[in-house]
């Protein structure tokens, strides 16, 4: 009965250690299968952290080009600015310009009916004055210094016959 009762004790402690080491085994093999997706989780991480240092210059990078295009724009309202003032400043001289011709058009049409004046008062034939405007002769250079306006009354001598000579063209 003893040996019976000690074999029996020793099959199933046999078993109980092969249950045991099957276990062992398997927590062996798990503990490995753990440091695996361990290693691959880390191995993730570190290229999640790659990537968002990569994203991360790219943002920088970004940042960087929108404040230079900022700055290029800026460049642009200011030459904009200054094209509108030019513009303004152009638009105002071309204004005293028209004005400035219409002022000297009507001092060369005071001068024509001054001439014309001249002309009735000492019975001189047609000059360039009398002709029409699309046919009149260019301005030429006098031949002598125009005569200097005298006080009102005083009266510049003309020699009798050479009023023609006084009014000449050239």
């Amino acid at each position: 009965v003893v040996a019976e009762e000690v074999r029996a004790l020793a099959q199933r402690s046999a078993a109980a250690a092969k249950e045991t080491a099957a276990k062992i085994e398997h927590s062996v093999a798990q503990s490995a299968q753990g440091v695996q997706i361990s290693a691959e989780v880390a191995k993730s991480f570190a290229d999640i952290q790659t990537r968002i240092q990569e994203l991360d210059k790219l943002v920088a990078e970004i940042a960087t080009a929108s404040q230079e295009q900022s700055q290029g724009i800026d460049q642009i309202g200011t030459a904009i600015s200054q094209m509108d003032k030019v513009t303004q400043a152009n638009a105002a001289n071309a204004e005293e310009t028209a004005a400035a011709a219409e002022e000297l058009s009507s001092q060369a049409a005071m001068q024509q009916e001054a001439v014309r004046g001249l002309q009735a008062l000492t019975g001189a034939r047609s000059s360039p004055i009398n002709r029409p405007a699309s046919v009149a002769a260019p301005i030429a250079k006098p031949a002598r210094e125009t005569p200097v306006a005298k006080p009102a009354g005083a009266r510049t001598p003309v020699a009798a016959g050479n009023h023609d000579a006084f009014f000449k063209d050239n």
